[in-house]
Formats: structure tokens, sequence, C-alpha cells
């Protein structure tokens, strides 16, 4: 059961919470943008 609150807690940090420090956008979206980043650089 603790495990299942967890996963719920992770997904809603990574994919749904706006974060303050990176200028109010979502974790994996910022994520996402520097993999594209990378990948171009390549």
């Amino acid at each position: 059961m603790h495990f299942l609150v967890l996963g719920v807690y992770i997904d809603f940090y990574n994919l749904r919470r706006f974060h303050e420090t990176l200028n109010y956008k979502k974790t994996m979206n910022v994520y996402k943008e520097r993999i594209k980043i990378c990948n171009k650089r390549e």
C-alpha cells in the first residue's frame, strides 16, 4: 500500500506539479526539453 501512495506522489511531483525553480514548468517537460536539445547537438 505504501508503494502505491509513493508512486502516486512521484507521478504528481514529476508530471503534474509546477515548480517555481523551473520557471513554473513541470519537471518532466523540462527533462524532455533538455533531451531534445542534447539530441540536436549530436
